[in-house]
């Protein structure tokens, strides 16, 4: 029997053993994509989440983000501190409150009354209310912000959807952070320069707009509807020092952006 066992064994291939499973040590050093360190965490939910919520706050910065939003200065990308919590302030004081919100409930009514004619108006035929829907959500969020509906408005919307576009894309640069001609061989610097040159000429035009009707008008009522814009409550912080033009810049790209972006 053992002889037959071994000329048995000899003949039959050896059985393949099951893959060995790779586990990290718990205090491993976290994992590397390109030059750039990655952490994974196995529960959303835990002590160690809760004490590190400061840590996992910070967005990672990037190419897009860091020239279209003025170096990071707005609310999404900025460091967490306390001018994070400045910039939040005002944007609730501004937009947020109860006060604005109901001097807007002109603007949201007449931008839900178009949308109801253009429903209407398709009669026996499809309509894509998902597409109406978004385009009012935005019409209401930039009348809140800026001037009514200004000629610069298609321009902004232009800009911000080839920004968020470019912004969630593949960025080669972002994993090489140290190579610093990298945009320049893959182009994208280029692209972002061009982008934030059509950013800055809309934003210019429309802050000059609203800072002229502004001297006009102590209000800064831009069509009837009473109450400040957004842009108009920004300019008063740039007035007494406490924001830059960058800076209410940011905030009007931050405030269109995210609409678009939901």
């Amino acid at each position: 029997m053992p002889r037959l066992r071994l000329c048995w064994d000899c003949i039959t291939p050896p059985p393949i053993p099951p893959p060995r499973r790779r586990t990290r040590p718990p205090h491993a050093p976290p994992a590397r994509r390109a030059q750039l360190p990655h952490l994974l965490l196995r529960r959303r939910r835990g002590p160690s989440g809760q004490t590190h919520d400061v840590t996992f706050a910070n967005r990672p910065p990037g190419l897009v983000p860091e020239t279209l939003l003025y170096s990071l200065s707005d609310i999404v990308f900025s460091p967490y501190g306390e001018h994070r919590h400045r910039l939040k302030r005002i944007c609730m004081q501004g937009l947020l409150s109860a006060r604005p919100v109901r001097s807007f409930r002109g603007i949201r009514e007449e931008e839900n009354l178009n949308l109801c004619r253009e429903i209407a108006s398709c009669e026996r035929s499809l309509v894509n209310l998902t597409e109406g829907i978004y385009l009012a959500a935005y019409d209401v969020v930039a009348r809140a912000s800026v001037k009514a509906k200004t000629e610069e408005w298609e321009m902004m919307i232009a800009v911000v959807v080839k920004s968020l576009r470019l912004g969630s894309g593949f960025m080669l640069a972002d994993l090489f952070p140290s190579v610093k001609f990298l945009p320049l061989i893959t182009g994208a610097w280029f692209k972002i320069r061009r982008m934030r040159r059509r950013l800055d000429r809309v934003l210019d035009g429309i802050i000059e707009q609203n800072r002229a009707e502004a001297s006009d008008d102590d209000d800064g009522d831009g069509d009837g509807h009473g109450g400040a814009r957004f842009v108009d409550v920004l300019l008063k912080f740039e007035k007494d020092g406490t924001l830059t033009t960058d800076l209410v810049k940011a905030l009007l790209v931050d405030t269109l952006a995210t609409t678009l972006k939901s």
